[in-house]
């Protein structure tokens, strides 16, 4: 049997997490946005900084999803803005390698950075 991937969430002030658990990803989603260093999670597996998902939060409460393909360099955005949960349901599935994490919503390419 394969080992399974480390997987590694951080926060914006730079705490970092293996491995995290679902109820660790809640506490950490949470937290996202509500002071003026705390805007993002960022996660990714150990073996492949270059492939990861970003969850921010809009100043209305809401969460967007943001992840990069690292085998190709591309960007892709979930449009719209999502629920704590909806956001939270995203997150736990691709740190538990869950399918199909990216079918939980439509994904389109990220615009270009201004």
């Amino acid at each position: 049997m394969a080992d399974a991937r480390t997987m590694v969430v951080q926060n914006e002030p730079g705490e970092s997490h293996e491995n995290p658990s679902g109820g660790l990803l809640w506490v950490l989603l949470e937290s996202v946005g509500t002071k003026p260093d705390d805007r993002y999670l960022l996660m990714f597996a150990a073996d492949d900084p270059q492939t990861y998902l970003i969850a921010s939060r809009t100043e209305d409460g809401a969460f967007l999803l943001q992840m990069q393909d690292g085998e190709t360099g591309s960007e892709f955005v979930r449009p719209g803005e999502l629920s704590f949960e909806e956001a939270h349901e995203v997150l736990v599935r691709y740190a538990f390698g869950r399918t199909p994490w990216r079918d939980l919503g439509d994904w389109a390419d990220a615009p270009p950075a201004a």
